[in-house]
């Protein structure tokens, strides 16, 4: 399955492959207490370790991720590292209850990133409300994993809580950009044909609106990207690689959110600006339920200015001058819909 998904994510574009919990232990195999196992790959699973798959994403030129939880030990943890090539790792179940917690987890990721010959990048798991890394300390390692948004295949109703939806995505990256730059959020992107709808409306939307929605963070396939049909592959793999060659400008910014909140009826986004470069990105968003095909949103650090804006999909350019709290007229017809778009202030 894993060398499948290897294959899906070359085929889109996407760079990196994790793997997630579970690789350690299979169902009839013995499972001692957690910090005692081996932590290496299960022998049911992975009869001949990490080989295969390091030999298939070499060909492939896809880079690969692993799971671990917190208290893994250091040498545990390299041992997989130097095994199966991974370029990151993310931490899992950090309860952080002491000052001693926190200098603990530092000082082990510290040594395991000075003992590899690669950049490696450690993203923290901040899904729970327990003292965690990432918001305000540590974000020099990696990421942040935002959320859990699933499916929610049955029979788990437990993980009704945590049922994607577009609306509730968008939302908390909008509030979340008040406070901290999204350039470090991994946000999750779900195969919407996939997820069950009593509780979410993502039926309505279509896939590349989905992926929009984590453009101006870090864009996180939090599934298994083979299932996606031919028809949601061919819209996909255009976007995936204009995110792809505009992604280091727009991570010279920063991300500030646009519009309303979102509710499923707003005018929404967010908007990346290099304020050295005296440029940016702006994604926007036509909710669902907005019955305005043309809207006005005010952009930040533009005032009474004269600008050059890009849709990057059409590629066509205008100038315009701003109104003095940074005031631009956008039309998408469709909702919901969105537009993506690179802007230069003009002398």
């Amino acid at each position: 399955n894993v060398l499948r998904e290897l294959q899906s994510a070359n085929d889109l574009g996407i760079e990196l492959v994790q793997i997630d919990d579970g690789w350690q232990t299979a169902a009839d195999e013995p499972e001692p207490v957690a910090k005692e196992r081996s932590w290496r790959p299960s022998t049911t699973r992975w009869p001949d370790g990490w080989n295969p798959l390091r030999k298939m994403a070499d060909e492939l030129g896809v880079e690969l991720g692993l799971w671990l939880p917190w208290y893994v030990d250091l040498e545990k943890i390299d041992w997989n590292i130097q095994a199966g090539g991974f370029r990151r790792i993310k931490l899992d179940f950090m309860n952080l209850h002491s000052r001693h917690d926190i200098e603990a987890i530092e000082t082990k990721v510290e040594q395991l990133v000075k003992r590899q010959t690669h950049p490696l990048g450690v993203n923290w798991d901040a899904t729970e409300n327990a003292g965690r890394m990432g918001y305000f300390f540590g974000r020099d390692h990696g990421n942040i994993y935002l959320a859990n948004r699933e499916n929610g295949p049955a029979p788990l109703k437990r993980l009704n809580h945590i049922r994607y939806t577009p609306r509730l995505m968008l939302r908390d990256a909008w509030h979340l950009a008040h406070y901290i730059n999204l350039n470090q959020i991994q946000l999750s992107v779900q195969n919407i044909d996939r997820v069950i709808t009593d509780l979410s409306n993502c039926d309505h939307y279509t896939h590349d609106y989905c992926f929009a929605i984590t453009l101006m963070a870090v864009p996180l396939f939090f599934q298994d990207t083979q299932f996606y049909s031919p028809q949601a592959r061919d819209s996909l793999r255009p976007e995936i690689q204009l995110y792809k060659q505009h992604r280091d400008a727009m991570f010279t910014g920063s991300v500030f959110p646009i519009g309303e909140e979102p509710c499923d009826a707003a005018w929404t986004g967010f908007q990346s600006h290099d304020a050295g470069a005296n440029c940016g990105y702006l994604t926007v968003f036509r909710e669902l339920h907005n019955p305005e095909a043309a809207q006005t949103l005010c952009l930040r650090f533009l005032p009474a200015c004269r600008l050059r804006l890009t849709d990057l999909h059409s590629n066509h350019v205008c100038d315009l001058i701003t109104g003095v709290h940074g005031e631009v007229d956008f039309a998408i017809s469709n909702a919901p819909g969105w537009g993506f778009y690179k802007y230069q202030m003009l002398e």
